[in-house]
Formats: structure tokens, sequence, C-alpha cells
């Protein structure tokens, strides 16, 4: 094989071969994200509408893409993940309420009301377009 050859066939590979770390690297900080972020816990209880307006809370908005509503204390941190699981997924957003009490959430066809309880963190996340909250935060996540 000549010198040229061999130069040509490092140049190839290596433009071949760093996008591909570079995706890895991506990929892996992504799962990390998520990772961080996905919490396990039980369900949020949820509440019928007439449940949630006897609470008579001051209501805080927020919206983070797609993910919106009212809460009636503490504060929300919201991000986009890439992972539901071990699972690669579209991005979806999550949000971490550190203390929310009670949350509305505006949602087509349906809104959906929580009740976690007074000084309960909790975790809402939008996977697939479908409501999940559990009870739990990861205060280090955000």
């Amino acid at each position: 094989m000549s010198t040229t050859t061999k130069v040509l066939t490092v140049c190839v590979l290596t433009i071949l071969l760093v996008p591909l770390a570079v995706a890895a690297s991506q990929w892996a900080a992504d799962r990390a994200n998520a990772a961080a972020w996905t919490v396990a816990g039980p369900p949020c209880p949820r509440v019928s509408a007439a449940r949630f307006q006897q609470l008579a809370i001051t209501p805080h908005p927020f919206a983070f893409e797609g993910l919106s509503g009212d809460m009636a204390h503490g504060g929300v941190n919201c991000t986009e993940i890439r992972f539901d699981g071990d699972r690669a997924t579209r991005p979806f957003p999550i949000c971490q309420f550190a203390a929310a009490f009670a949350v509305h959430l505006d949602r087509p066809g349906a809104d959906v009301y929580l009740e976690p309880g007074v000084a309960t963190p909790i975790t809402i996340s939008l996977p697939e377009g479908q409501v999940r909250c559990v009870i739990g935060a990861n205060p280090k996540a955000g």
C-alpha cells in the first residue's frame, strides 16, 4: 500500500468515525440527563375539578413546551428529555415541582387536576403526550 493510499485511508476513516464519536457522546449525555430528571415514585393523586376548586388556591401559572397549567405553591423547574427509561424517544417535557400542593394541567380534551399534598415534591412529564405524574423530585436535576 502506498503512502498516499495510507493517508487517504486514515482521512476517510477520520471523516467517518469522528461524527460517530460525537453522536455517541451526545447520546450518552442525553441519557444521563434523562436519568437525572426521571423519578420513580407512586402516582400523584388525581382529583376532580370540583375538588380542585374547593382547595381555594391562588393559581400560579406555568408553561413549558406543551406542559402548562396552574400550581398552588412552590417553584417549578423544567427541561426536555429524549429517553423514557432506557428507551430513546421523541423529546418531551418534564417538570419538577418543589412543593406544589395542587396542580391543574391544561390538556386537550380533559384537564388534569392533581393534589399531591402539602410540601410534596412531584415530577410531571408528557412522554408521547400522556400525562405522567409521580411523587418525588430530584433537586439536583435542574
